[in-house]
């Protein structure tokens, strides 16, 4: 079965929902999520708190990502027969620009109270919002009481909108349970199963509705690749998908399934070369492979100063180390160039989950959120490279894996320039991330100025890999 499209960002910008941790019982191991939660209702003017921040446990398949608000809905059900949904994820970090990661809340609408406990909200201690000391407590608080301006579903009546909508257009027969999957920065999920049929319906905010627009042309152009789009959707933020019959690449261990998928995608990346102009024009980020060299440094440079605002930016010593990866970096480029590749479509977060083979052997991909045309060779950071970690099921067949991506791209250049490129590509991902979520970065820095932590993160992984980082 599918899992639910993770409307979700990349690894690099940020991990929702809040952290797993393994907890052991007995002779088994279960999941354990600490859930922290803050309690909302509407009124005529906005939200008011009605409890302060708590938290509480799901263990087990409660705690995997895709059944967490599910189970927290529940949760309020069975305990105090009080129904409430998600409206969004609440990253204190983020909000507030705070030096310390601080795990994230759940901000819950209470549609009925029933026998939920409230009491005064004015005073709530800053060790229950986080351990993290700059973490502000009221501001946090009074940031709960605000929907988002770029989620939607932060509103506290969009689920029902969304729910009278799916039931209008859709028919009861197709619409039997509406479940909540996501609530994310990036993207609300809902997943609606039917008498026949199960589908996700995913909200996008406006600076990555170009996903809607791509899968559009995809499914035009060439449907093998993604999930069956359904055209009819209640704006051009949303569209609806039905659900893959098969099984993630999470769920397999057979090197040969791998092997069938990462070819197919780079079939499919070759495929999808044609289109880039019309990707271009449905507004689908592009980043030119030719030149690359020649505009890095300038590109590093905005990179540097967009990163002095965070509070954990690049150190002194660090940024000695700057001149001489550009320099390396630049070489990099070149060998990408030398490939002869044709520009493609980049998957922005394609990992094991995002991948699927499906009943009759073929694979298609899901959240296609932070997609873009570049370098095909970028796709493959959270597929093909992480099989590099020593850790990983696969790491004794990365060789087997990498021959099989790279097969399909020998009608393009010889075996030596293509794996030299890959190489490449392997060393420049986290600069071209930064790049890539710069611009997503600055566009929310009203909202969410703490992202900007992200840019020197991925500058340090970009320092380690060109082995930058134990250097005096």
């Amino acid at each position: 079965m599918q899992a639910a499209p993770s409307s979700f960002q990349p690894d690099d910008l940020k991990c929702v929902p809040p952290r797993l941790r393994p907890a052991n019982y007995g002779a088994l191991v279960y999941l354990m999520l600490t859930v922290r939660v803050i309690l909302v209702q509407g009124r005529s003017k906005g939200l008011r708190l009605v409890g302060a921040p708590h938290s509480f446990c799901l263990l087990g398949a409660e705690a995997d990502p895709d059944n967490v608000l599910e189970a927290v809905r529940i949760h309020f059900l069975n305990a105090w027969r009080s129904e409430v949904h998600a409206l969004r994820w609440l990253f204190p970090n983020d909000i507030l620009l705070a030096a310390d990661v601080s795990d994230p809340f759940l901000v819950l609408h209470v549609d009925t109270i029933g026998n939920l406990p409230v009491g005064n909200t004015a005073v709530v201690n800053s060790q229950e919002i986080s351990q993290a000391p700059a973490i502000d407590a009221s501001s946090l608080l009074m940031e709960s009481t605000r929907p988002c301006p770029f989620q939607p579903w932060s509103e506290p009546d969009w689920l029902r909108k969304c729910s009278d909508w799916l039931v209008r257009n859709l028919g009861p027969d197709a619409v039997r349970e509406i479940r909540q999957i996501r609530v994310n920065a990036t993207g609300a999920v809902l997943k609606v199963t039917g008498r026949r049929f199960t589908y996700f319906l995913k909200a996008l905010p406006s600076f990555l509705s170009y996903e809607t627009r791509l899968l559009t042309l995809l499914d035009g152009k060439l449907p093998e690749v993604c999930a069956t789009l359904l055209y009819v959707r209640p704006d051009d933020n949303t569209h609806i998908t039905q659900e893959i019959e098969g099984c993630s690449l999470a769920t397999i261990d057979e090197p040969g399934k791998w092997e069938a998928v990462l070819a197919s995608v780079a079939r499919m990346q070759i495929a999808s070369a044609k289109y880039a102009n019309d990707m271009r024009l449905a507004g689908v980020p592009s980043r030119n492979i030719r030149g690359l060299a020649n505009i890095l440094g300038e590109n590093l440079k905005g990179l540097l100063n967009m990163q002095e605002g965070a509070p954990n930016r690049l150190r002194a010593a660090e940024l000695r180390r700057i001149p001489a990866m550009a320099s390396m970096a630049a070489d990099d480029c070149r060998r990408l160039e030398e490939c002869g590749l044709p520009e493609a479509v980049i998957h922005g977060d394609l990992n094991e989950s995002n991948l699927f083979l499906t009943d009759t052997n073929d694979s298609k991909l899901i959240d296609w959120s932070f997609s873009r045309v570049g370098h095909p060779f970028f796709i493959l950071g959270h597929s093909l490279f992480s099989t590099y970690d020593r850790q990983h099921r696969m790491f004794n067949e990365r060789a087997r894996l990498r021959e099989a991506y790279l097969e399909p791209w020998r009608a393009y250049s010889s075996a030596e320039r293509l794996l030299d490129g890959l190489h490449a590509a392997r060393r420049l991902i986290p600069i071209e991330a930064a790049q890539c979520l710069a611009g997503y970065i600055r566009g929310l820095e009203k909202e969410e100025p703490g992202n900007v932590r992200y840019i020197p993160r991925l500058l340090r992984r970009a320092l380690s890999e060109f082995g930058l980082t134990r250097l005096s």
